[in-house]
């Protein structure tokens, strides 16, 4: 699990600005991601850091990618979604977090 510390505040998930080196590549989210919780399901969800091809990657050093997250949600077989499933043109890099959404989210371990 990747060590990029996630914080709650209320029903909202507060991911800091963060660097992967995967890949040969050096994956990039520059600010911090806000991420309201109120429309999710209740249950437990998987915080994954992601290769975002949807955003414009402005960046002009080639050996840098645009990064984001993904909330997997823990499937009825007893697995997660996998991002590269959605049309959310993206791809996994690492787990970052377990997040438990019920009435008060909670940061989990696993």
């Amino acid at each position: 699990m990747a060590d990029i510390p996630l914080r709650l505040i209320g029903r909202t998930m507060l991911v800091p600005p963060f660097r992967l080196e995967k890949h040969g590549q050096a994956y990039v989210s520059r600010s911090e991601l806000v991420v309201d919780l109120t429309a999710l399901r209740p249950g437990a969800y998987r915080v994954v850091a992601v290769q975002n091809f949807h955003v414009e990657d402005r960046s002009p050093a080639l050996d840098e990618c645009a990064a984001g997250v993904f909330l997997a949600a823990r499937a009825g077989h007893g697995g997660w979604e996998q991002p590269e499933t959605f049309p959310a043109e993206c791809r996994t890099l690492a787990v970052i977090g377990y997040l438990q959404v019920g009435r008060a989210p909670r940061v989990c371990t696993a």
